[in-house]
């Protein structure tokens, strides 16, 4: 249909911009087909997109490079994944919730604080991580416990997270557990919490433990 009616100048000479709006409905449709390969990364997906949106936003925005930017940094987030279905996994449990421009333009201090899932901290890295409620129930979570596959894939988010500091590493566990999860769990009040399974494999805990303060 795009192409009979982008081939098609008579029938729309009286109003080019029509005609221009079919043939960019034509292009457009080209890219959807062949954004629709089962072979292309969502790194490949995305770039295409943005090859033909960037003249649109240069044409129709003046401040179309911090647009530009940001399409930019999708790529870069896309560019971790292997898989479309991951990719579109992690953005929907954390979406950006700001643009890239706008924390690139921030001025304020390099040694603020910042507080990140695990999901939103991939291909990041910082000095200093703190990972809190390292404890069973949490990491991993009620709901994975019993499941082998949701086990796994919790211990690969827990490396993950720790992966993410460059120097210093703080893996932290409350001594109670108040939330009304574990008051649902137990049917009871607060109970004590134990350390996440995960930190007891490999001697982790005789290798780094602080047994005067009681950190890792």
């Amino acid at each position: 249909m795009f192409k009979r009616i982008s081939e098609d100048k008579s029938a729309l000479s009286s109003d080019d911009k029509l005609f221009k709006k079919a043939k960019d409905a034509e292009r457009l449709s080209r890219v959807f087909k062949e954004a629709y390969n089962e072979e292309k990364t969502p790194f490949d997906i995305i770039k295409m997109f943005n090859v033909y949106y960037e003249p649109i936003f240069r044409e129709k925005y003046d401040d179309f490079h911090k647009r530009v930017n940001d399409l930019g940094s999708l790529e870069k987030i896309a560019s971790r994944y292997e898989k479309m279905e991951d990719f579109l996994t992690d953005m929907a449990l954390e979406p950006p919730e700001e643009s890239a421009v706008k924390k690139n333009n921030d001025n304020t201090d390099k040694s603020k604080l910042v507080l990140s899932t695990i999901h939103s901290a991939k291909g990041l890295e910082w000095h200093t991580v703190f990972i809190i409620h390292v404890s069973e129930g949490c990491v991993p979570s009620y709901q994975s416990i019993g499941n082998d596959d949701s086990i796994e894939e919790e211990r690969r988010l827990l490396y993950v997270a720790m992966t993410r500091a460059k120097e210093n590493l703080y893996m932290l566990k409350p001594m109670m557990d108040f939330s009304p999860r574990n008051y649902m769990v137990n049917k009871g009040g607060p109970s004590f919490t134990e350390i996440s399974r995960f930190l007891k494999e490999g001697d982790i805990l005789k290798k780094y433990i602080n047994y005067e303060t009681g950190i890792f």
